[in-house]
């Protein structure tokens, strides 16, 4: 199927769509087999792409809405069975308590919820370069994406429980930000 119709069905507002047919992931020549696998082709950062035994450990933890979906990875005449773990926001973030940081003003906001920062951002003459300093989760959640960010945040547990496994292909870095749950 076209990638367009394919990533189009990728967004949580649609998944009530049906699915477009079989998709496969062609890997570059220089690629190698990895547990995890880069989401460049998903735009708003709705997906992630996982070996069936990354799935196995990721299923177990705690997840925003989402839903697994098959597919296959092709490397030369190598074909190996794959999925996207197909994510949107988790309604956990407790926007009142967090605290967020406008980098380019340098002063720090407080948004009552998460249209009220879209707002904002709307409303300044160039886009504003907003990053959580604080960040207030009102249930735990293991994998988290963030806003307006290309790059999930994963709990201790995930990272601790993915090096244990053995699973290649992950890069975790600290955050800076303190995570903390809601008072």
């Amino acid at each position: 199927c076209p990638v367009g119709e394919f990533i189009e069905k990728l967004y949580p507002e649609l998944w009530d769509m049906p699915l477009p047919p079989e998709f496969s992931f062609v890997l570059y020549r220089k690629a190698r087999w990895t547990d995890i696998m880069s989401t460049a082709y998903c735009p708003r950062y709705v997906g992630m792409l996982f070996s069936e035994a990354a799935r196995n450990l990721i299923s177990r933890l705690h997840l925003p809405p989402h839903r697994w979906l098959e597919t296959e990875v092709i490397y030369a005449r190598d074909r190996r069975k794959y999925f996207i773990l197909n994510y949107g926001d988790a309604p956990v973030i407790n926007y009142p308590e967090s605290l967020l940081r406008d980098e380019i003003a340098e002063i720090s906001l407080t948004f009552q919820s998460y249209n009220e920062w879209v707002e904002h951002a709307k409303a300044q003459v160039a886009p504003p370069l907003i990053r959580f300093t604080r960040l207030v989760l009102d249930v735990p959640i293991d994998l988290l994406k963030i806003p307006f960010t290309a790059t999930p945040i994963v709990s201790e547990g995930l990272k601790n429980a993915v090096e244990a496994s053995g699973l290649v292909g992950f890069e975790f870095e600290p955050v800076r930000m303190e995570i903390v749950g809601s008072s």
